[in-house]
């Protein structure tokens, strides 16, 4: 009997060091090393630095936490500054606009990962009580943009090119409905989503007076030198989000409120076609 019972203890030993000498060959050196290091996750400033860290900070430590991955969040003060990182491939990961990513994918080859089901458009706006009815009563007047950079800025300006309407640039959403409020300028733009979400709390008497093509938007994006594996795991997480009723309010606290895959050829490419028909920034290859 006992030497029954040491010939068992014998067998589970040998077996349980054979499992234990194999394990470690499921992934190689390289592979290690990506899953160790940590990762950068840039996005793009839409605020102050305070209200964008309280939007993402959440969203950032679950994804950390659910993938396993060391993610740190990096803000900016100016787009600038945001955009000259995603130039020199400083950031792993990134929320960007839609034409930051079809110009970074020129540079780098940034891949976009994931992105909102809902598409986006730019909306001009005016007051109710003007007598502007159409954009021709727009020429040679003033319409109030965020910036020169914004996504909502250059769809809109593609969109009325034909036509002499003078930019403002005035910094924020707030700052636009203050100019057309006060008759600073005649019209203000921005894009829907933004202009949904404020009407009811700017509680003004606008309409709007135009509306751009509807465009795919802002996707959450990866260097290609980031392992397949890993971005794999970044995008497979975030679309299980969407089926987690506690995820909800924080995905569209960052603006993916029903995430989806986001491929280039299929959701940027006919913008970025589109953009090169009529500016020569984006006809540059």
């Amino acid at each position: 009997m006992k030497l029954s019972r040491l010939l068992l203890i014998l067998v589970l030993s040998m077996a349980l060091a054979g499992l234990f000498t194999l394990s470690p060959t499921a992934l190689n050196s390289a592979e290690l090393e990506q899953i160790k290091k940590e990762y950068t996750f840039a996005v793009v400033p839409q605020g102050p630095p305070t209200l964008m860290n309280e939007n993402w900070l959440p969203f950032i430590d679950r994804l950390s936490n659910d993938t396993g991955l060391k993610l740190q969040i990096k803000l900016y003060a100016d787009i600038k500054a945001f955009e000259k990182d995603l130039r020199e491939g400083k950031v792993d990961f990134a929320y960007m606009n839609p034409v930051q990513q079809i110009k970074v994918w020129r540079v780098n080859g940034y891949l976009p990962l994931v992105r909102s089901k809902k598409t986006i458009r730019g909306y001009i706006f005016v007051k109710k009580d003007t007598d502007i009815k159409n954009l021709d009563d727009l020429e040679g007047k003033e319409i109030a943009l965020a910036g020169s950079e914004n996504v909502c800025s250059i769809v809109i300006r593609h969109g009325i090119q034909a036509r002499n309407v003078i930019s403002r640039y005035v910094g924020s959403s707030e700052n636009i409905y203050r100019n057309v409020e006060l008759d600073e300028t005649a019209a203000g733009g921005t894009l829907d989503i933004v202009f949904e979400q404020d009407l009811q709390k700017i509680n003004q008497n606008f309409r709007i007076l135009y509306s751009t093509e509807p465009i795919n938007p802002h996707p959450i994006s990866a260097l290609p030198s980031v392992l397949q594996s890993v971005r794999s795991l970044v995008t497979e997480t975030v679309l299980k989000y969407s089926q987690d009723t506690d995820a909800q309010d924080m995905l569209r606290r960052i603006g993916i409120p029903d995430p989806v895959k986001a491929d280039y050829e299929q959701d940027y490419l006919a913008l970025e076609q589109k953009l090169s028909e009529h500016s020569k920034e984006f006809a540059e290859k």
